[in-house]
């Protein structure tokens, strides 16, 4: 982004679309940074890739569909990597256990933890994501008290923080991965969380136009909720991005383009993306650049 003459503006947030300034809008911020100026905050294109809960999604009142899978509780866990040769010797990966069921039975038999993914990437820390069932955050005293909403068993008053580190850990251990401890947190506590993302939410379209001048587009999180066990955040994310991409391309480079034609062929590609598989995509991944019809197969 640097190489293209973006600016970026640390410790400073977007707050609303603020008011208008001629064929502009002068975005309304938080925080501080030595180098902002009143032309930084002046904007046509604002993309939305703050997240699940995106604030501009809800400010430019976009339609967001709510999905309700099966249950499924979710946890994260950073080690700090000292990088030694039997760190660097564990191999990276991602598993489900629809595909894997002999190494998932194996831990379950070893350290009664039943696992629906679990997912190792090594980077600054060693990070750890799992899908874990409930019968094993009962079992393991992870959860105090059974309840059936989702979210009070997931409470902090009822969740155990030893016994959901310990649980970590022996996850951990059955990967391999020498004893190291846990990484902090901005709190100053040990790196592992825990959380429900059983429900997902998913825009009904991917941009808005306030007024004939100005687009606004979400990508990532904010467009549509992965569903975590698949790893496919990342990957749409990134689609998402380019999509977003040619859709300003077009928006400013095509004037008399019907804003009807527009939203059609934007539709269509959303459509794409919203149930993407590896084989939507064109696989001569070295054709890709930010026109759909080089990505996906429509």
């Amino acid at each position: 982004a640097l190489l293209f003459g973006v600016k970026v503006l640390a410790s400073v947030s977007y707050e609303s679309r603020g008011t208008k300034k001629g064929k502009f809008w002068e975005a309304k911020v938080s925080g501080k940074n030595a180098s902002l100026t009143n032309d930084d905050l002046l904007y046509n294109v604002l993309i939305g890739g703050d997240g699940e809960g995106s604030k501009i999604a809800d400010e430019f009142e976009f339609e967001r569909k709510i999905f309700q899978g099966g249950q499924a509780i979710g946890v994260t866990a950073n080690f700090v990597n000292s990088e030694t040769k039997e760190e660097i010797n564990v191999r990276e990966f991602g598993l489900l256990s629809v595909y894997n069921q002999e190494y998932f039975n194996t831990l379950q038999k070893r350290f009664d933890i039943d696992l629906e993914n679990l997912v190792y990437y090594r980077g600054e820390t060693h990070y750890f994501v799992m899908t874990v069932k409930k019968q094993t955050l009962i079992k393991r005293g992870v959860v105090k008290k059974e309840t059936d909403s989702v979210t009070t068993l997931l409470s902090r008053d009822n969740v155990d923080k030893a016994k959901l580190e310990s649980l970590v850990k022996d996850v951990v251990k059955y990967v391999e991965l020498p004893n190291v401890p846990f990484s902090t947190n901005s709190r100053g506590d040990n790196d592992v969380a825990i959380f429900d993302f059983s429900q997902k939410k998913q825009a009904e379209e991917m941009y808005k136009t306030p007024d004939p001048n100005t687009i606004v587009a979400l990508v990532g999180d904010a467009l549509k909720e992965p569903f975590w066990p698949l790893g496919t955040g990342a990957n749409r994310a990134l689609l998402s991005a380019m999509d977003a991409a040619w859709l300003v391309k077009r928006f400013f480079s095509e004037p008399n383009l019907p804003p009807e034609k527009l939203r059609e062929s934007t539709k269509k590609y959303y459509k794409v993306l919203s149930v993407s598989s590896p084989e939507d995509l064109h696989q001569n991944f070295g054709i890709h650049n930010i026109d759909p019809h080089t990505r996906y197969k429509v």
